[in-house]
């Protein structure tokens, strides 16, 4: 591939291109947009029009029939938006203006690029786009051919519908189209420079297929390849060799920062760091921003690099970063072997590399890589080597695998290097490991394999291949620069939609479905397989509330309102009655936490009130904190079947929604604040109850939560073992104290929580 390209499109604008004119500008605009984009300033391009009403090119000088109506649009140079938005505005020339000679263009163009290549090494190639139905003169057809060949240039005729080669095959032809057909395809066969003649349609589907991006190969690594360690000892193998890169993440188009409030030529925003710090570092940091004494560093030099630990800051001079940098040798050392079988996939996290003969010895060094490349084929092995691309650079390990290329002429066997992860790149993640289905299920494991040989891209309903991707391009990046492109000419269009052939990379292939069928619908069923509705967190329904589950003796509340009445003279409360309250709850959207009076009907409204915020979590904490508040305000006994309501309710819902760790946690207090070892006192009966509601431990049989793996079934019932030791282990850190205890008092403050 030539390094440097030259471009030059002529035009036809004569009135009788009216009608494919449209289809012709694009193909136009389609080309030099593409060459915008890459941004590439070798890649040049100039434009002709032939047909304009004035002459303006290189070659006229006055004199009449001299490459006359021939107008360029500027000198041959990099493609740019203003020249896009010119070309939007070309349109044909009016009927009472002569058609030009099109030639004369062709002889323009030739002139051009010599004046501008020289005898530089261009690939140079001119494209004309015509209606082949004007007059031609033919008369240095043979010259121009001789200066096409001479300047190696490539020439394209694109020609609109009804003047191509279908045209000519008609015998109602008219003569003149017939013959310009005859001598541009003499003109072509006349230079050898391997031109063609295209229609239009052809040429604009060509122009709307993508293409992979032309890259120049440059090496990445330039050296030798060491059998042995070359720095201690001289008896090694060395092979010259270049590395090139194979595979790489294309990304989006950069953004840069634009100015819109700018009222002079430049848009251009460029960022201002300003570096400050506090004078009198032990002032107290609760003053205001205003009142802190903040200097500003003018002298960059004096910025030090400061690394964190922990909460601290290390400072370390530049200096003694420079002088302990890790120093070593440019070089790509094999360092050892290993069978193909040992070698994980999912190591393979860089980009692949190709490795080639360098330029010194080139025949010994090809000789020397496709036999260590042969002979690792042959093992089943692959190569670990010692990567360093520069001098002073990181070393890396890396793997050299074989490649098979039978099939092609001369290169059957190619080294491949990626790099491989340390221990602190591979993210080790523990799984609860599942049955094994061969044991268990063949039947299962067979009706799988099924499905998956019937869904296999190599064998479509078609005969054709799927979504290979030699052939498969990135819609994003593709709608992405065609949303850039049509802003540079019209910055109010709308952003493009992705365009159909590349929507199948977003849906399953259609033949599948009905090949596939069978074999889903056995499986399905044998596995049964059912679609699961996802609940969505915090937007659950209202459930519910069931007055008789969720009410509370109002007779000791009334007596708790008497004692605290007692205490302090207030206003005295009437209390709703267990239907009041259950309506107000229903129709109060404001709830935060648990309350005491309904706890029950709290926590389903925190559960089911509608949050970005998963208020599971949040539901069952404030629960806890509510049954903690319940049994250390108890009389006796007095809350217990409030608090075993409140339980079940809890339990139940831990374990529907993965929450089993938190209940687990909360229940555990609970037992520690039973006093188990007074088995005379109250708290022990509330214990008793606890055994007859089954409340204890949420198992991982009984729901699906990750951190509850280790819950089995024999930790469920150890939890009812009432030996010290064991409470002492499985007791959470939270120490419950309740009335019983003689030291503490009631406390009328807490009578706000009731109420």
């Amino acid at each position: 591939m030539a390094q440097k390209k030259a471009t030059i499109y002529i035009l036809n604008v004569a009135n009788t291109m009216s009608k494919d004119f449209s289809t012709a500008l694009n193909l136009m605009t389609g080309n030099i947009e593409d060459k915008v984009m890459s941004g590439r300033k070798t890649d040049t391009v100039a434009v002709l029009l032939a047909g304009t009403p004035q002459t303006h090119n290189i070659l006229a000088d006055g004199t009449p029939g001299q490459y006359q109506r021939v107008t360029s649009m500027g000198p041959i140079g990099q493609p740019n938006v203003d020249l896009l938005k010119s070309i939007q505005n070309v349109s044909t020339s009016s009927e009472d203006i002569k058609p030009a000679d099109v030639f004369d263009a062709v002889i323009v163009a030739t002139q051009m690029i010599r004046e501008y290549c020289k005898n530089l090494k261009y690939e140079k190639r001119i494209i004309l786009i015509t209606d082949n139905q004007n007059y031609i003169d033919w008369l240095d057809l043979e010259d121009v051919a001789g200066i096409l060949k001479d300047i190696n240039t490539e020439l394209t005729v694109i020609l609109i519908s009804g003047t191509d080669f279908k045209r000519v095959q008609n015998s109602n032809c008219p003569e003149n189209i017939a013959i310009n057909y005859k001598n541009w395809q003499l003109l072509i066969d006349s230079s050898e420079t391997g031109g063609e003649i295209l229609s239009l349609d052809t040429a604009y589907e060509l122009t709307q297929m993508d293409s992979a991006k032309d890259v120049r190969p440059t090496p990445s690594f330039r050296g030798y390849l060491y059998i042995g360690n070359p720095h201690e000892n001289d008896h090694v193998v060395g092979i010259n060799v270049h590395m090139y890169l194979r595979t790489k993440t294309v990304p989006l188009p950069r953004s840069h920062k634009y100015s819109s409030h700018s009222n002079g030529p430049s848009h251009k925003v460029e960022p201002d760091v300003m570096y400050k710090y506090n004078a009198n570092p032990t002032a107290d940091s609760s003053l205001s921003i205003d009142n802190v004494d903040e200097k500003v560093i003018d002298d960059k030099s004096r910025l030090e690099q400061a690394f964190r630990f922990g909460k601290t800051a290390i400072m370390i001079s530049r200096d003694e970063v420079v002088s302990n940098k890790f120093t070593s040798k440019k070089e790509l050392t094999i360092i050892g072997f290993i069978n193909k079988r040992d070698f994980k996939r999912h190591y393979l996290y860089s980009n692949a590399y190709i490795l080639t003969a360098g330029n010194y010895n080139t025949v010994e060094s090809t000789l020397a890589l496709s036999a260590l490349a042969k002979a690792l084929y042959d093992e089943q092995s692959c190569a670990i080597v010692r990567y360093v691309q520069k001098d002073d650079g990181h070393p890396r390990i890396g793997i050299l695998e074989p490649e098979n290329r039978q099939g092609e002429e001369d290169v059957e066997y190619l080294l491949q290097y990626f790099d491989l992860p340390f221990a602190e790149d591979i993210r080790d993640y523990k799984f609860k490991s599942i049955t094994d289905p061969m044991v268990s299920d063949p039947k299962g494991i067979k009706l799988m394999d099924n499905l998956i040989d019937s869904m296999d891209l190599d064998s479509t309903p078609d005969g054709k291949d799927y979504l290979t991707p030699e052939y498969t391009f990135n819609p994003i990046l593709w709608r992405f620069s065609k949303a850039i492109k049509t802003r540079a000419l019209n910055p109010d269009a709308p952003i493009p939609d992705i365009k159909e052939s590349a929507k199948r990379q977003f849906e399953i292939y259609s033949g599948f479905k009905e090949k596939c069928s069978e074999y889903s619908e056995l499986l399905a069923s044998h596995l049964n397989v059912r679609k699961v509705i996802e609940k969505g967190k915090g937007k659950r329904k209202y459930k519910d509330i069931n007055d008789n589950a969720a009410s509370i003796n109002a007779v000791d509340i009334n007596a708790l309102i008497g004692k605290a009445n007692s205490f302090n003279d207030g206003p005295i409360y009437k209390p709703l009655t267990p239907t009041e309250r259950s309506k107000s709850i229903m129709h109060n959207t404001d709830i935060e936490t648990v309350g005491l009076i309904t706890p029950v009907e709290d926590f389903l409204a925190l559960i089911n009130k509608h949050s970005e915020v998963d208020m599971v979590e949040i539901a069952i904490k404030s629960m806890s904190q509510a049954i903690i508040k319940l049994l250390t305000i108890s009389f006796g006994n007095q809350n217990y079947p409030m608090v075993i309501k409140c339980l079940k309710v809890v339990r139940k819902t831990a374990a529907e929604e993965d929450a089993a760790v938190n209940y687990n946690k909360h229940i555990r207090e609970v037992k520690q604040w039973c006093n188990l070892s007074n088995k005379t006192s109250s708290r022990y009966k509330f214990w008793e109850m606890l055994k007859e509601e089954k409340l204890g431990l949420i198992t991982n049989e009984e729901c699906n939560d990750i951190d509850n793996a280790d819950t089995t079934r024999e930790v469920a019932e150890k939890f009812w073992n009432t030996d010290e030791e064991e409470d002492h282990n499985m007791a959470g850190e939270t120490e419950i104290v309740g009335a019983d205890n003689e030291d503490i008092g009631f406390n009328a403050d807490d009578l706000d929580d009731l109420l």
